[in-house]
């Protein structure tokens, strides 16, 4: 049960949510899908004056346009799973998400990017892709790639007031593969590591990011060209990131493991292309 008095909004349309965040004075939490910011409040971590809950806002869906993916930020792990527009990984990603049921019908990939934990797969996925964040308060909109939005252990570039309304996803290059691999202790932990890889059709790599490892998303440049599993194995071990850990995992066996995660991610999309190709 929730202890503390807040006062609850429920805007209908991005118009209305994007004029009245700014408005409020006062502490404000916002509600995709609930499964982070509830459960807080339910056990006193975070005391709002205000909640402000997007899900009548008409800000869901995943659509086509003009050759990119749209996701809106109410969207669920269930939608991005059950539609036929979301990328592939996209789709890999929203399997096994930990929480069950639960969390795969109402927690959405907007609000975990928002959230920013190190451990979900969301922000290391959203990198991989190259996905660009729509943002908006009151009347001004910009856009900004997912790769800048992440600025360290739950902490983004969102301004005070200001909301994430879409994330869009460009179409792959023809004959480009990927493959998503997550590691996890069991089914209920949270993954200790995370990689997003994609391969052309020679199948050389042409992006790998790894999640989990540090306290953002690490994009492992010098692993472009890698045509096998050794060398993207070398091309993690060669990049310097900042290790991070929480009581799963310390920073020490996630910089130890990322090499492997990383071969798996790459092995998933070879076999997605020799799939493609039989």
């Amino acid at each position: 049960m929730i202890k503390s008095r807040f006062e609850y909004h429920a805007p209908l349309s991005l118009d209305d949510a994007a004029a009245l965040l700014p408005s409020l004075e006062g502490e404000v939490s916002i509600i995709s899908g609930g499964t982070w910011v509830v459960p807080e409040m339910t056990h006193g971590i975070r005391s709002p004056r205000h909640v402000i809950d997007l899900r009548r806002a008409g800000l869901g869906g995943i659509r086509r346009d003009n050759g990119s993916v749209v996701v809106g930020t109410t969207a669920t792990y269930a939608d991005v799973r059950q539609a036929d527009a979301a990328p592939l990984e996209l789709q890999t990603m929203a399997h096994g998400i930990t929480g069950g049921a639960q969390v795969h019908n109402q927690g959405t990939i907007g609000g975990s990017a928002c959230y920013a934990n190190p451990a979900s797969d969301a922000p290391g996925a959203l990198v991989g892709l190259d996905a660009t964040f729509r943002l908006a308060r009151g009347e001004r909109r910009r856009e900004l790639p997912a790769a800048e939005f992440f600025t360290g252990s739950f902490a983004t570039v969102l301004e005070n007031g200001e909301l994430l309304t879409e994330i869009v996803i460009p179409a792959a290059s023809a004959g480009v593969r990927g493959g998503y691999y997550k590691f996890k202790h069991c089914e209920s932990s949270w993954p200790i590591a995370t990689a997003f890889c994609r391969i052309d059709a020679e199948g050389a790599v042409t992006r790998l990011v790894l999640g989990g490892v540090s306290t953002v998303p690490v994009i492992v440049g010098n692993a472009v060209g890698a045509a096998d599993g050794e060398a993207v194995e070398a091309a993690v071990r060669a990049t310097a990131f900042e290790p991070w850990g929480d009581v799963l995992a310390d920073g020490g066996y996630r910089t130890r493991i990322a090499p492997v995660v990383a071969k798996r991610a790459f092995l998933a999309a070879a076999d997605d292309k020799e799939a493609d190709e039989a």
